[in-house]
């Protein structure tokens, strides 16, 4: 806590500490604000209500360049993999996208693998050998994503047109070959 919160704290003004933490967490709205923000209330039997008011905020942030980032990462950090989830659905994951990948691979195995598909099909536009062991291991992961959420004839169907489309670089395909798909 900042000695700004910790004095006011001090002087039993409690409303005007949440105002710094508040404030703090819309300068910078991470994680580590929002926990500062849920520990101190947390302390002074509010954090439901403060808990409410950060993702409120983070609600309406969605709609702007951070996408769903700031939502996902505060649903993240409760454990709420679903509520990530339907950010990431209703707002678009932005850059946590990987780490909502990781952490939803087993509550949500089609959705997490999904997460993927912009960047392989962003690193697949342009021939770039050097890109190939990546995209492969790539598809590898989603392969097994879609294996567990019982869709692999669907991931099949993909893969299946990847080698249509870029069956004219070879490495690629030796790459792909390289990992079983």
């Amino acid at each position: 806590m900042s000695a700004v919160v910790d004095a006011y704290r001090g002087l039993g003004r409690d409303d005007d500490a949440i105002a710094v933490l508040r404030a703090d967490f819309v300068r910078q709205p991470e994680v580590r604000a929002y926990r500062a923000l849920l520990d101190f209330a947390a302390a002074i039997d509010r954090a439901d209500t403060e808990r409410a008011w950060a993702f409120d905020h983070a609600r309406e942030e969605a709609s702007g360049p951070r996408q769903g980032a700031v939502l996902i990462q505060l649903a993240l950090s409760e454990g709420d993999v679903d509520a990530a989830g339907e950010a990431a659905d209703r707002y678009g994951a932005g850059w946590v996208w990987q780490e909502l990948a990781t952490q939803g691979a087993d509550a949500r195995p089609i959705a997490a693998a999904d997460l993927y598909r912009p960047r392989l099909e962003h690193d697949l536009r342009h021939p770039n050998t050097k890109l190939y062991p990546g995209i492969a291991a790539t598809l590898a992961t989603m392969a097994k994503l879609y294996e567990r959420g019982g869709r692999s004839a669907d991931f099949a169907l993909y893969v299946a047109k990847i080698r249509q489309d870029y069956g004219r670089r070879p490495s690629l395909m030796k790459a792909l070959k390289a990992k079983g798909l």
